[in-house]
């Protein structure tokens, strides 16, 4: 497993995405930039992490016992921005031999029911992944799923990317955008065990429904309690940003400390000018819909 953070300032200066974390939250992948904690992983999720490296291991005996040549696991990198914006992450392996990247995943058996009912659309961080892997490495993609529960297998060739290198360029660079200018980035969909839930918007509408699980208000109320605390040490977190901002530009000594203030400079698209040049501004925009979850003392 990868200790590191899902994105992170890599050694060589550049703003790095790890290949697992591309297709989660934006807004989950920019607190991790501004090295906002997250919630720490619950033993379980430990517990089924640290199983899938065992039966990545036993689906890799039996490909190479069907003849397939393994290379071991590869580092890769996806430039988006050169030197300054990367993909980076370690494939499972590659089947020299068959001209294959190949990447594994364990699944319980609902999970796994629901991947062999609608694939990547029930695990979309999945078809991220892969694309980025098969994007860097100009190769096809042998993906195997295996129920932990009873071992069953099953085995897709993926010939083309499923999200595109365009998609995946699009959501970086604007993530790369907001991180540069100090702004948390528009909400995406909040997925399962997204470590920064307590950044997600707080606004909703749609029908109302009266659950009789205690176990969700006893949730809602420790949420509430978690995004108070958050907006209070956010606000303590710009102010102090303000203070140190005032030093001159270059890097400060203060005791234990080094401050480091640099001037930034950005290049943002001129709406008036788009128009001007005969290009409407409202053709380069997307939409999407997503959840998101709003907690509030009841009245």
């Amino acid at each position: 497993m990868n200790d590191r953070a899902l994105a992170y300032i890599d050694d060589d200066g550049a703003v790095t995405i790890r290949a697992s974390a591309v297709g989660k939250c934006s807004r989950s992948l920019w607190a991790a930039l501004e090295e906002i904690d997250p919630v720490a992983p619950t033993e379980r999720i430990d517990l089924i992490l640290s199983e899938g490296y065992l039966h990545e291991q036993a689906v890799r005996e039996l490909l190479e016992s069907e003849g397939a040549i393994v290379e071991d696991q590869a580092e890769i990198t996806l430039w988006i921005i050169p030197g300054r914006l990367k993909v980076v992450g370690h494939v499972d392996g590659k089947i020299t031999n068959w001209y294959q990247v190949w990447e594994n995943k364990a699944l319980g058996k609902e999970s796994f029911k629901r991947w062999r009912n609608v694939g990547f659309d029930a695990f979309p961080d999945y078809a991220w992944q892969i694309s980025v892997y098969m994007l860097s490495l100009n190769l096809p993609a042998l993906y195997t799923v295996k129920c932990r529960d009873d071992g069953e297998l099953d085995r897709m060739v993926i010939d083309q990317p499923p999200v595109s290198l365009t998609e995946i360029r699009a959501k970086l660079v604007g993530l790369y955008s907001a991180y540069k200018r100090g702004e948390m980035p528009p909400c995406d969909p909040e997925r399962w065990m997204c470590s920064f839930y307590f950044l997600h918007d707080e606004i909703a509408e749609g029908e109302t429904f009266e659950l009789d699980d205690p176990y969700y208000e006893s949730a809602a109320s420790r949420l509430a309690d978690v995004r108070e605390q958050l907006k209070f040490l956010l606000a303590i977190e710009k102010d102090l940003k303000n203070d140190l901002n005032s030093l001159a530009v270059g890097v400060h000594v203060a005791g234990d400390y080094e401050i480091e203030v640099t001037q930034v400079t950005q290049n943002r698209h001129d709406q008036n000018k788009m128009i001007e040049a005969g290009l409407n501004p409202n053709d380069y925009k997307s939409e999407s819909s997503y959840r998101t979850v709003r907690v509030k003392e009841k009245r």
